[in-house]
């Protein structure tokens, strides 16, 4: 599809020929990181559970980049276990009435994911230099997914947090089983 997609660009001349090979990865990387929303969206609308979905997959995406761990063998697999694993998240996130025992948990499981990042993988080993880029990154998206946690506690949506505590939880366990 990705082939497609660049090959209706360079005949409609928005980018060049010789740039092809780029821009065939570039559309691939775009279209593989937004296709598990092709099942949860549909899945979350639903099932009522469209705020938790997005959320959920959101936070999941913004934390995942810099934290390391388990990554999926194929293309195919991520697919397929992304989907599967943000679906149930989110209907975990709507019906499971612990947002209590969330004010406990999160502190402690955001402290473990930061001690664990970035956790390295066989594929992929850092330099110092680039563990320390990953560490401060996921630093500061971590501070920020804070802010939004306790945020959304004081803006009065204390049954968001769970959604925001699952996602965290998740983020950590790949952490740890890479």
């Amino acid at each position: 599809m990705s082939e497609r997609i660049c090959r209706f660009l360079i005949d409609r001349n928005y980018i060049a020929e010789e740039d092809r090979e780029l821009y065939t990865y570039a559309i691939f990387n775009l279209l593989f990181r937004f296709a598990p929303f092709t099942v949860i969206i549909p899945f979350c609308i639903l099932t009522h559970s469209l705020i938790q979905g997005v959320l959920v997959s959101v936070s999941f995406i913004f934390l995942r980049k810099y934290s390391g761990g388990y990554h999926c063998p194929t293309p195919l697999s991520c697919f397929v276990s992304s989907s599967l694993l943000m679906t149930s998240l989110s209907l975990a996130g709507k019906y499971l009435p612990f947002y209590q025992v969330c004010h406990v948990l999160f502190p402690l499981i955001l402290l473990l994911s930061l001690m664990l990042a970035p956790a390295e993988t066989q594929n992929k080993t850092l330099s110092v230099s680039e563990r320390k880029y990953y560490k401060k990154h996921y630093a500061w998206r971590c501070l920020v997914f804070a802010i939004t946690y306790y945020g959304l506690g004081f803006l009065h949506y204390p049954r968001l947090s769970p959604c925001l505590l699952i996602t965290m939880i998740l983020v950590t366990v790949f952490q740890i089983f890479h």
